[in-house]
């Protein structure tokens, strides 16, 4: 996890968790009535049509 900034007059913090343990040791830090935001990212890949036709061959 990489903390990106930090307020602690104003408690604000800003990390970027790098793998699933971070979001767990963020689960134990973070307590009721707490503001949390998150965003995410996703890549998307186009798929063939070789590929198609593969997935509609395993999925029947």
């Amino acid at each position: 996890m990489k903390l990106l900034h930090s307020n602690l007059k104003k408690g604000e913090m800003k990390v970027l968790s790098q793998n699933l343990d971070d979001l767990w040791y963020l689960s134990n830090i973070i307590e009721p009535k707490d503001i949390v935001q998150g965003k995410t990212l996703r890549k998307i890949r186009p798929i063939s049509s070789d590929e198609k036709s593969k997935e509609a061959i395993l999925s029947t």
